[in-house]
């Protein structure tokens, strides 16, 4: 199968963000806006809770985010979570 191709000027491709510091998201609170990895991108979404991981069990945490525009929530593993890129 043939892949999309867009052609786009260079001044509209930003830079991977930072990696985000230790333990960023130990700080994360309900309403906290971040990013989520969503069927290949990074979506805008908003903190509506957490989920427990068990730590026994070597769980990763989960969080209930909400697409920010579209109100459609989702559960996410917090390893495809990042801070927000920009404000």
């Amino acid at each position: 199968p043939r892949k999309l191709r867009e052609w786009v000027p260079a001044s509209a491709i930003a830079s991977p963000p930072s990696p985000p510091v230790a333990g960023w998201l130990r700080r994360l609170h309900v309403g906290n806006e971040v990013e989520a990895f969503h069927e290949g991108g990074w979506w805008s979404v908003r903190i509506i809770s957490r989920r427990a991981a068990s730590v026994r069990l070597g769980e990763e945490p989960q969080f209930v985010v909400e697409a920010v525009g579209y109100g459609i929530q989702r559960t996410v593993d917090a390893a495809n979570l990042r801070p927000c890129a920009v404000h």
